[in-house]
């Protein structure tokens, strides 16, 4: 009975193969909770769930793959003619390339997810948005490489099929060349993170305070009150100025002063000024100067400089102490002119 033939192979040849297949099944199953078992050991001491994560996600796989090992030792104890030989064997061949694209795919998309837990609740707003979008990029890349790579180990002719794509996939790189710049721009400031939600930045000639980070446009409150919308290219080829992160902002006014007043009168207004600006809390400790820059027929014109610190609002500070400053003026009679 176990000579009889069937599909040009012995009865015997066929349950060495079926049991090969059987006993895979088993050795998967085995295997899978095995290493699940070494993982819950290991995650107790870890902090990390990266591990338990991809052993559940990609478990399958594994499984998978170890099947596919038992079918291609299977097959070894049976006979086929020449076609049907290399039929097997390419199919073998994209079924491999199928479940190594497959866990790769699987795991950089789990690395992804990790990476976005590991941000701060700020970035993770920004990017959350931003990360389904990549993984799929990512994925689809992962795919067509695998795709394209066992296509031509299973002897297909790869080089032809692009070229007979390439007509139409020119015509919509042409078209979409621009979306896909844009693209480009928003993964940049994602990763690079130039600038935040909330940060205020100058790009050229606009200038305003960031109010949503899109993967196509980045959108910008100026300071007029009105939306602006700049494509994430721009981001890409332009000066970022970020000026929510400058450090201990730097400001420079001008006085004119009547000529008038007495050379005298005028050093003790600097020496005054100064007081003022150092007495300031808001401002940088000993960063503020007031120096005689330049004098006329009928003016003299002083130049004060002083740093205001990082944590207060540059603008309204510059107003109480231009304010305060006025008011020492007009209390000591001191006469002013027009600057220009």
């Amino acid at each position: 009975m176990l000579t009889n033939t069937f599909l040009g192979n012995t009865t015997e040849n066929w349950l060495i193969a079926a049991s090969i297949v059987l006993f895979s099944f088993l050795i998967s199953k085995i295997v899978y909770r095995i290493l699940r078992l070494c993982v819950q050991r290991w995650t107790k001491r870890t902090k990390t769930s990266l591990d338990d994560l991809i052993l559940t996600r990609s478990g399958p796989i594994i499984m998978i793959g170890i099947i596919l090992f038992g079918f291609r030792i299977a097959f070894t104890f049976l006979e086929f003619d020449i076609i049907v030989n290399d039929r097997i064997q390419r199919g073998f061949i994209l079924a491999t390339v199928f479940v190594v694209t497959w866990f790769f795919s699987r795991l950089i998309s789990i690395l992804i997810e990790e990476f976005l837990k590991n941000q701060t609740r700020d970035e993770v707003s920004e990017m959350e948005r931003f990360s389904p979008v990549l993984i799929r990029m990512v994925t689809i890349m992962i795919w067509a490489l695998g795709i394209i790579t066992g296509l031509n180990n299973a002897g297909m002719d790869v080089g032809a099929l692009l070229a007979g794509l390439g007509i139409g996939g020119l015509a919509v790189a042409l078209a979409s060349q621009d979306t896909v710049k844009n693209m480009i721009g928003g993964l940049i400031i994602l990763f690079d993170k130039p600038f935040r939600i909330g940060e205020k930045i100058k790009v050229d000639s606009y200038e305003g305070i960031v109010e949503d980070i899109g993967l196509r446009s980045t959108k910008l409150r100026g300071v007029d009150g009105m939306l602006i919308t700049m494509p994430n290219t721009l981001f890409s080829d332009r000066t970022i100025i970020n000026i929510s992160k400058v450090k201990d902002k730097k400001i420079e006014s001008k006085i004119s002063l009547s000529r008038n007043n007495d050379p005298d009168m005028v050093k003790k207004v600097c020496s005054d000024i100064e007081t003022i600006l150092d007495n300031n809390p808001s401002l940088v400790s000993q960063s503020g100067k007031v120096l005689l820059s330049s004098f006329g027929a009928t003016k003299v014109v002083l130049t004060m400089e002083y740093r205001i610190k990082d944590e207060v609002d540059s603008s309204y500070e510059q107003h109480q102490l231009l304010l305060e400053i006025y008011r020492y003026l007009h209390t000591n009679d001191i006469i002013i002119s027009d600057p220009e």
